[in-house]
């Protein structure tokens, strides 16, 4: 049996409206990752670990995810893949308080920064 991890997603575009497109690929990105379910928060209150406002500011999206290594970090892969073809922008994941900041980086570093982060939230 395996944990459950929320996972705060921040995805940042160049406006709102670039912003907005940004987090509609992403749902859309996400909907082929084994994400157990995906929304997109919707006024009141801030979910725990963010500041009101912060995720109208950067576009947002909650995400629950199986917790154990291979689902996070494929799904972690999945996004930066999204971010890749997208062409610019960051995302910001945010497990247990602990961030990772996805931009720009070779598939080589990738692979440590996911491998490091998974290790780090999932196996402590």
């Amino acid at each position: 049996m395996s944990t459950t991890v929320l996972v705060r997603l921040a995805v940042r575009g160049v406006d709102e409206v670039d912003t907005d497109d940004a987090v509609s690929g992403v749902l859309g990105e996400l909907a082929l990752l084994p994400a157990e379910d995906v929304s997109r928060p919707t006024g009141g209150d801030a979910p725990e670990g963010t500041r009101s406002g912060e995720l109208v500011a950067v576009g947002g999206v909650l995400l629950t995810l199986a917790g154990n290594p291979e689902v996070v970090t494929t799904v972690l892969s999945g996004l930066w893949g999204w971010l890749d073809r997208r062409g610019r922008g960051r995302i910001e994941v945010t497990i247990g308080g602990d961030q990772l900041v996805l931009d720009s980086s070779t598939p080589a570093e990738r692979a440590q920064i996911i491998g490091a982060y998974v290790d780090r939230v999932l196996r402590r």
